[in-house]
């Protein structure tokens, strides 16, 4: 739920990719500071370009990856868990006040 709306998804991966379109909507630096801050050891959690969700691998990067706005990638091969992470993270750099209009339920 995100300012009163309901979304639903079919699979985490489309909860997620959601989420990420409806911040970049209502904070235009969203994006930037997600992908500035810390992400996996090679892999990024998004990206302004494919390749570099899945470095060296890009059979993955046209397999697993979704665009969740125009110019911004994001990496879909994650389990669970690591989508939650991504969500924490996210969470971490939302501007406060959209914070508390988010409520999220993927488990």
């Amino acid at each position: 739920m995100f300012r009163g709306t309901k979304y639903q998804a079919g699979s985490t991966r489309e909860v997620v990719g959601k989420i990420f379109q409806l911040l970049a909507e209502a904070d235009t630096g969203f994006h930037e500071r997600f992908a500035s801050r810390k992400h996996g050891k090679k892999r990024r959690y998004i990206a302004q370009e494919k390749v570099d969700l899945y470095p060296g691998r890009l059979d993955l990067a046209e397999i697993h990856s979704i665009e969740i706005i125009p110019g911004w990638w994001m990496g879909t091969n994650y389990s669970r868990s690591n989508f939650q992470q991504i969500l924490n993270l996210a969470l971490e750099v939302v501007e406060p006040q959209l914070r508390s209009l988010l409520k999220i339920d993927i488990l």
